[in-house]
């Protein structure tokens, strides 16, 4: 199976199921050991009406790399933060997405600072960083890319695309960046053939400087739901 959790209706459902299944290789006679006879009597396995993987559970996917669980976790603050944003990065499906463009706030944002200070520099510098990740993300979706905005307290940020993975398997077992990376790289990444010569060029899109070198990221998800 194929679950989000432990708690997914559906994965409780088919554990059911599991537990009671009575599959013949383990349930029938022939080939039973008798130097696990008392094993199996420990179990309980031995009784007809008890399925023989009556104790089966579930565990992650241990093909998984150990960053897939590490998601970043939002606080309520930066969570009210991206309440308003229409193409918010909580609202992309997929479980990656490629930054392409980084605004910094120079410092940081911290509200209880804020609230108390004179000087609204800080938070100014903020605001034209939230500012400049909006015009980006919108002048890119005109152009027809799947473009993300996304502000926390020290940055803004604006993603492209939506991936649920980030290489591809090829026949002979190896693995390959998923070609929309790529893509998203050739596109909106420096002029790969200057960048050949050791000249780096950042691209401009409405005035505004993307990434140099556009990286993928984990999609930061609103543990309450997107609002």
């Amino acid at each position: 199976g194929d679950f989000a959790s432990c708690d997914d209706s559906r994965a409780q459902k088919t554990l059911s199921k599991i537990k009671g299944l009575q599959p013949q290789a383990l349930s029938g006679d022939k080939g039973k050991s008798r130097a696990f006879s008392d094993f199996r009597r420990m179990l309980g396995l031995d009784k007809a009406s008890t399925g023989p993987m009556r104790m089966a559970f579930m565990i992650p996917n241990p093909l998984l790399p150990p960053e897939y669980f590490n998601r970043p976790h939002l606080d309520s603050f930066v969570i009210e933060m991206n309440a308003d944003v229409n193409h918010s990065l909580l609202d992309c499906p997929g479980r990656y997405s490629i930054r392409v463009a980084t605004f910094t706030g120079a410092g940081g944002f911290d509200q209880g600072a804020i609230d108390t200070s004179q000087d609204g520099g800080a938070e100014s510098r903020l605001i034209q960083a939230a500012e400049n990740a909006h015009r980006l993300t919108e002048a890119l979706r005109k152009q027809g890319w799947q473009a993300w905005e996304f502000h926390d307290r020290e940055s803004s940020v604006v993603c492209v695309g939506s991936l649920s993975q980030l290489t591809i398997e090829q026949p002979d077992g190896s693995q390959r960046p998923h070609p929309e990376i790529i893509r998203i790289k050739n596109g909106l990444g420096p002029d790969p053939d200057k960048l050949a010569n050791g000249k780096i060029f950042p691209k401009r899109i409405n005035g505004i400087l993307l990434d140099v070198d556009p990286r993928p990221i984990d999609v930061p998800r609103n543990p309450l739901g997107r609002r």
